[in-house]
Order: C-alpha cells, then sequence, then structure tokens
C-alpha cells in the first residue's frame, strides 16, 4: 500500500480516512425507499419515495424539497 505521506497537502482530496469510509458503508439502503432523481445542479440526487405511484407520478423527498417525478 502507498504512503499517502508522500502526496503532501493533496493526500485528503484524494483518498477518504477510515472513519469517512466506514461512515459511507454502513449506511443502509432501501432499495424500494430510497432512489436516484434527475437534478439540474448535481446530475442526481439521493431521495426517498414517500408516496406510491399514482398517474404515472410517485411523490419523493430530497433533502431540500419534496418533488413529484414521472415513474420510468
Amino acid at each position: 500500500m502507498m504512503d499517502v505521506s508522500e502526496l503532501g497537502e493533496s493526500a485528503c482530496y484524494l483518498r477518504q480516512g477510515y472513519q469517512e469510509l466506514m461512515k459511507v458503508h454502513t449506511v443502509p439502503w432501501d432499495g424500494k425507499k430510497r432512489v436516484w432523481v434527475p437534478d439540474e445542479q448535481d446530475a442526481y440526487v439521493e431521495a426517498e419515495v414517500k408516496t406510491e405511484a399514482t398517474g404515472g407520478k410517485v411523490t419523493v423527498e430530497t433533502k431540500d424539497q419534496k418533488v413529484e417525478h414521472p415513474l420510468p
């Protein structure tokens, strides 16, 4: 394994630390309730399904807001 001290100050931007990796890997993912939805600013954002499909649309909640999205 490479010694990250060779990378100098840029090392923290190239690889996450062990604590950050464990935090990301232990987040539960429910494929029936969690989805990725298109976003103009960030390409895709994580969202949670709040209502079932009605009329070809589903209501999802992102970190910022609730949005109705058409079903694929």
